[in-house]
């Protein structure tokens, strides 16, 4: 090949990872990810039985790897908990399977709880607030396999027993197929 053309062909890749990159930092600028609230939060009532809460905006950042941030995050307890938030969470960052997001779906990899509160209740009739009741149609499958908590405190209390205990600046990662089963 002639060193023309050979460096013509350089500079022309080059251009197109130029302009990709530019696309890629804009991108998520032009959509506005705050008109999926309503679906996230559909879908979490629909696979638990429980209302989510997100109060902050969702903000989506392509580089270096798709991460769709929830800001101000709370998930119900059920009605009769002694606590009415189950997990309240500074931001969830959902890390996107980029190949996924190329073949045209949208599947999560890994979520992480930023100083999350965590409260685990068991009441006096020995019902646990972890224990979800899925809508019809809800299939209990979690959205996301992997799950990191940062800087996270984590409260248990059984009702029965009289039990308490508290857990701060926990960190740790933890998986699940399903909502009922770990992996």
């Amino acid at each position: 090949m002639a060193p023309f053309l050979h460096k013509k062909l350089l500079i022309c890749a080059g251009g197109v990872v130029g302009v990709l990159i530019v696309a890629l930092v804009t991108l998520p600028f032009l959509i506005d990810m705050n008109a999926y609230k309503p679906g996230i939060i559909a879908e979490a009532k629909q696979a638990t039985g429980r209302d989510l809460a997100i109060e902050g905006p969702i903000q989506l950042s392509l580089l270096p790897l798709p991460v769709v941030r929830l800001n101000g995050v709370r998930f119900a307890s059920p009605p009769d908990a002694k606590d009415p938030s189950m997990v309240e969470a500074k931001s969830i960052a959902v890390r996107l399977s980029l190949l996924a997001l190329i073949t045209g779906s949208i599947e999560a990899t890994e979520a992480t709880l930023v100083a999350p509160r965590i409260n685990l209740e068991v009441d006096a009739a020995g019902q646990a607030n972890w224990a979800f009741a899925p809508s019809a149609g809800g299939a209990g499958a979690l959205p996301v396999r992997d799950v990191r908590v940062e800087d996270g405190t984590f409260t248990f209390s059984d009702a029965q027993t009289g039990l308490s205990v508290v857990a701060t600046k926990v960190n740790f990662i933890a998986s699940a197929a399903s909502i009922a089963a770990p992996r």
